[in-house]
């Protein structure tokens, strides 16, 4: 019996520049809330949800795990980039279902541009 499997978005898709990712100045580790359905470039709030309307002021992570897409719903420690410089490709990011219109998205990505995480419009 042939087995057909399905391959979630590579970093490739969503990062364009990272900061010596061969020693992970831009990585941590933090404890994420995963929802059934959640891929990497999920952006999450400070306690690893994801970020909505309200949580906008507190844009903290972007989840590059790629396990992600195997796990049951619930909290897992996973990996992030949590400070920058990196330069994130905005079409393969994704947030809280309330965080559905441009200038919403925006001020998302303004928060995260603080921490050196700058969301660019790609191609």
């Amino acid at each position: 019996m042939t087995v057909i499997t399905t391959e979630g978005p590579r970093l490739s898709a969503i990062i364009a520049h990272e900061y010596e990712p061969a020693v992970a100045y831009c990585r941590d580790v933090v404890a994420v809330t995963v929802v059934s359905g959640m891929k990497i470039g999920a952006v999450l709030n400070n306690v690893g949800a994801l970020v909505t309307v309200a949580t906008t002021a507190d844009a903290s992570y972007v989840l590059i795990d790629e396990r992600v897409k195997d796990l049951a719903p619930g909290t897992h420690n996973l990996l992030v980039l949590s400070r920058g410089p990196v330069i994130l490709k905005d079409y393969m990011l994704t947030y809280g279902t309330d965080v559905d219109t441009a200038p919403e998205k925006a001020a998302v990505n303004a928060v995260l541009k603080t921490k050196g995480l700058i969301v660019e419009k790609a191609i």
